[in-house]
């Protein structure tokens, strides 16, 4: 397990004993409709939750920092990783074309040979509508979940399929 992962869990474990922690002043409290400004003294008085979910927000921050660039640097990487290959390409019909033209099959050089070999014909499509239909494989039908999510929220009953209930996610607006 590298370092991240071990901060992170320690991260996420410390952030459970917390909310046990909370649950159980609830439970001393015995109340479940406390109001924000209460919460939120338990939280600063009783609890280290607001520190925790500042070192997690601040980890967040980091890693989506770091993801940004990695895009950003793979993209790149991977352009140039094109580059190269059709650079190789281009170098390897280069050396093909000057072994026809010289009338040799082969050459030796210290630290290769190269020699011409024959490649298998190619496929070169004309007119796709003039090919017979067997040699045609049929697709199988794919779902489109987007036209099926737009019918369900349009209040439509639809056999199979149905929309879940609300989730909740956390929205974090930086300052």
């Amino acid at each position: 397990m590298t370092d991240t992962q071990k901060d992170i869990n320690k991260i996420a474990s410390n952030l459970k004993k917390e909310a046990d922690k909370i649950e159980q002043l609830k439970e001393l409290v015995d109340c479940d409709n406390l109001d924000n400004e209460l919460i939120q003294s338990f939280l600063e008085g009783e609890t280290e939750t607001l520190e925790i979910l500042d070192l997690a927000w601040q980890e967040m921050i980091e890693r989506n920092i770091l993801v940004v660039g990695l895009k950003s640097h793979i993209s790149d990487m991977e352009d140039r990783k094109r580059r190269l290959e059709n650079g190789a390409k281009k170098l390897k019909e280069v050396m093909c074309f000057v072994l026809k033209k010289t009338g040799q099959n082969s050459f030796v050089r210290p630290q290769y040979t190269a020699s011409l070999k024959s490649t298998p014909k190619n496929l070169i499509i004309e007119d796709e509508s003039a090919i017979p239909s067997n040699f045609f494989t049929a697709q199988p039908p794919t779902l489109n979940k987007k036209e099926l999510t737009t019918a369900l929220k349009n209040g439509n009953t639809i056999d199979g399929a149905i929309l879940s209930e609300n989730g909740f996610t956390i929205q974090i607006r930086n300052k």
